[in-house]
């Protein structure tokens, strides 16, 4: 809804959307060209809306508010289970995506880590690199576009 739209900084959902994915990377099933951005679709949309709910309580309760800012942002929490053999399923997942982002030329690797692991905003990133953030925002969307092609590889092989 537009009323929302300034209580979502576009750049903190996308952080935490790539978090999630990187998080349970493990959940990703290779279905084709397309499948990753899909499944990241999915888990960005699923994080929307849960955003949109819990505002929406939040107005008819204030003390909602509090209580949520210190719940993780993790719309897939719920679904570990702590056994080991999955737990050695997610660190063999982790280190795929790792290799994954690894394996990408310098400039996007670089990118990605900027967003990633240091948390820079796009604005940040397109300062840093002398370009506008719509180009960082390509670039990312690039750097993805390899990852799930890095990927559905290894799946596949």
């Amino acid at each position: 809804p537009r009323d929302l739209r300034s209580r979502f900084d576009p750049e903190d959902v996308i952080q935490s959307t790539f978090l999630a994915a990187f998080e349970h990377i493990k959940e990703f099933e290779y279905r084709g060209d397309g499948s990753f951005r899909a499944w990241l679709r999915r888990i960005l949309d699923n994080s929307l809306r849960d955003g949109i709910k819990h505002h929406c309580r939040a107005k008819r309760s204030p003390s909602l508010e509090k209580s949520v800012e210190h719940e993780g942002a993790d719309p897939l929490a719920d679904r570990r289970s702590g056994r080991p053999e999955e737990l050695a399923g997610e660190a063999e997942d982790v280190r795929r995506l790792r290799l994954a982002v690894l394996r990408l030329p310098a400039d996007l690797r670089e990118i990605v880590e900027l967003r990633v692991d240091q948390g820079w905003t796009f604005g940040d990133i397109a300062e840093q690199l002398c370009c506008s953030p719509t180009t960082i925002r390509r670039r990312v969307q690039t750097a993805l576009d390899h990852i799930q092609h890095d990927l559905g590889h290894a799946a596949a092989g």
